[in-house]
């Protein structure tokens, strides 16, 4: 197999994994009775205010956000971006699988366990499907510039685009009905934490990228993890080198 198709073949496989995660830990979030996760309280507002299904008020929010992309990356913005929304449908395809197999949590403990593992799942999972760099949904992809605009990584972003749709869902549920709507301690957690999952997996995609021959990044694109990394391995090498050569001068010249 061509090396540049088997490591194309390994990113859409890691792609796919981190959507198969991603859209667990949404739906879980959803189960717990504690509050949705911040983007989907907004899609869940939405939904509410204007009378449409959860599924349009979701598809209707990543339309949004990817205009804001247009708006902040202007002549910068590719068109390729646009088949965003396709990733779009195929979280909406999987949220609605787990959401049929999926019980609701009853207890506390199974409440808040399921928060936790929702969490740490939707982090995990989101820094997978941006770090591939192949086709993140409107949200992520979002973040990830938002990120880059203030010179930080995508877990900053995910968590000021996360911020931002819980103070947008809150103030609309209050003006609308006078009630929170879809927003809980749970928003809150997830609002806190799931970015600091993303940052967290950061190195560790990194070095997938590294171990598999990931090319197509720059230098200046490379985190400095990656980057460390990187410079370990060389290090390695050149050490073993150094090492075989000088054998090679002591026993055999």
């Amino acid at each position: 197999m061509n090396k540049n198709v088997k490591h194309f073949s390994w990113r859409v496989l890691v792609y796919l994994l981190g959507f198969v995660i991603q859209t667990f830990g949404l739906t879980l979030n959803s189960k717990t009775g504690l509050g949705n996760t911040p983007i989907t309280a907004l899609c869940f507002v939405t939904a509410k205010i204007i009378d449409i299904s959860l599924g349009q008020g979701v598809f209707l929010i990543y339309v949004f956000m990817l205009l804001i992309q247009i708006l902040l990356l202007r002549k910068k913005f590719q068109k390729v971006r646009l088949l965003q929304l396709v990733a779009g449908m195929i979280g909406s395809l999987l949220i609605s699988f787990y959401d049929f197999i999926l019980p609701e949590c009853t207890t506390p403990l199974f409440q808040w366990g399921g928060l936790i593992l929702a969490t740490v799942t939707v982090g995990i999972g989101a820094s997978l499907i941006v770090g591939m760099r192949l086709l993140p949904n409107p949200a992520d992809g979002l973040s990830d510039i938002v990120g880059n605009i203030f010179g930080k990584d995508f877990g900053f972003g995910k968590n000021f685009l996360d911020a931002s749709c819980v103070i947008i869902s809150g103030v609309a549920g209050f003006l609308f009905s006078g009630e929170l709507i879809g927003v809980g301690i749970g928003t809150l957690f997830s609002t806190i934490f799931t970015g600091r999952v993303a940052s967290l997996m950061r190195p560790l995609c990194e070095k997938i990228y590294a171990r598999v021959g990931f090319s197509d990044y720059t230098e200046n694109e490379k985190s400095p993890e990656m980057r460390n990394h990187l410079h370990k391995k060389t290090n390695k090498r050149s050490l073993v080198f150094h090492f075989v050569n000088k054998l090679w001068k002591t026993f055999c010249l």
